[in-house]
């Protein structure tokens, strides 16, 4: 309610007289923003409906057409299925309301590419201004698809033998391709899910009890209060994993891709045996599933981690079967022979890796290089350089 300035004393004047200053310069501002907004407004871009409308009156809709049918008669669309597919799908939903669009196989992976690498922004951007599949037809479409499963699995394995079998046809690669398989351990988040599907909790690796890690380890909820207990009961008796295993195929053709076969949650904490336990259940399901397509699987790649190298140096020194070998001094290549020129046991270390193992404790003031049985220092390599010259 307003008031007479005269029946105010000079201090509530004051006060009165600085409330209504703010409150202008409220309203100063807040005007200044609205004629900012009409300004974006009159410069937005026009709807693509009265784009095509003008380009249409000003006959370069055919102009288009002409520049498009020329290029399909020179083969230029030759190799660029996803770019045809592209202008096909376009020039289709524009005469359709936007729930009845529809759209080819290449354009939905392009989509889930885009998805993939560049976020929802990017594919509301290409909905909004290239007549795209929106951000909720694109996660449906993805749940379409095989969904990643951590462990070894049979689904997962045939999932990648039909995108090696549509790779090789789009390349024109006949016969087997040999695959080496390439494995590490990341330290990640510890983290434990529920998983609906199955009603199962994900992120344990093994009961604590005489701890080994279990690669598909996933303890039942169950329901009511016998599930509630069941979720007490494994945290506090199993281990959390706090790394993920990862194998991925790595073909040896340039043309085809790299792929992730297997994701486990691990601690850390497992030997040699475990690790052989899961390369027999990789080569059976590759057999079952892959062994046809792509393969065989020749050999393992690794860093210098000392339970890999063990299987490794236990493969290489085997007697078992028909075996090559390439002896040289000082060092050998060997693998077992398989026949049909298919070999087995042909593993490989990471040299950098294995290099900076090497280079890393001889720079440190704290670490001591262990070689077999003796300790090496920086002060041993000054004396062998001392001794010996490089001629």
């Amino acid at each position: 309610m307003g008031c007479r300035i005269d029946y105010l004393s000079p201090h509530e004047l004051g006060g009165h007289s600085r409330l209504l200053a703010r409150w202008l310069r409220e309203e100063r501002a807040l005007h200044w923003q609205m004629k900012s907004k009409v300004a974006q407004l009159k410069m937005s871009q026009r709807g693509l409906k009265l784009s095509v409308v003008e380009n249409f009156n000003r006959k370069d809709v055919f102009l288009f057409c002409n520049n498009i049918l020329a290029a399909h008669r020179t083969n230029a669309f030759g190799g660029k299925p996803a770019l045809w597919d592209f202008l096909r799908d376009i020039a289709t939903n524009l005469n359709r309301v936007r729930q009845g669009h529809k759209f080819s196989q290449n354009f939905k992976s392009f989509a889930q590419a885009m998805k993939i690498y560049g976020g929802r922004r990017m594919c509301d951007l290409f909905a909004l201004d290239f007549a795209g599949p929106s951000y909720s037809s694109i996660k449906r479409e993805n749940k379409k698809g095989v969904h990643f499963i951590a462990g070894e699995h049979f689904a997962i394995f045939a999932s990648i033998a039909n995108i090696y079998m549509e790779a090789k046809e789009t390349h024109g690669i006949t016969g087997l391709v040999p695959v080496i398989l390439a494995e590490d351990e990341t330290k990640v988040k510890t983290r434990i899910a529920w998983e609906a599907k199955t009603n199962r909790l994900v992120g344990f690796c093994g009961p604590k009890e005489g701890h080994c890690c279990v690669s598909l380890f996933k303890p039942v909820v169950g329901d009511g209060l016998a599930g509630y207990d069941s979720i007490v009961d494994a945290f506090r008796f199993n281990m959390k994993g706090s790394f993920a295993r990862v194998i991925m195929v790595n073909p040896l053709h340039t043309l085809l891709p790299r792929l992730v076969l297997v994701v486990s949650c691990t601690c850390n904490c497992f030997d040699s045996g475990w690790v052989r336990k899961q390369w027999n259940c990789i080569d059976s399901l590759w057999e079952e599933c892959c062994a046809t397509t792509v393969g065989p699987i020749i050999g393992h790649a690794s860093d210098g981690d000392s339970r890999r190298r063990q299987l490794m140096l236990q493969d290489y020194s085997s007697k078992v079967g028909t075996r090559y070998a390439i002896p040289w001094e000082g060092w050998g290549l060997t693998a077992e022979w398989l026949g049909e020129n298919k070999v087995k046991g042909l593993h490989d270390q990471d040299f950098i890796h294995n290099g900076k193992k090497l280079i890393n404790p001889l720079d440190s003031a704290v670490k001591n290089l262990q070689l077999g049985a003796d300790v090496c220092f920086l002060d041993h390599l000054g004396q062998v350089y001392q001794k010996f010259t490089i001629d």
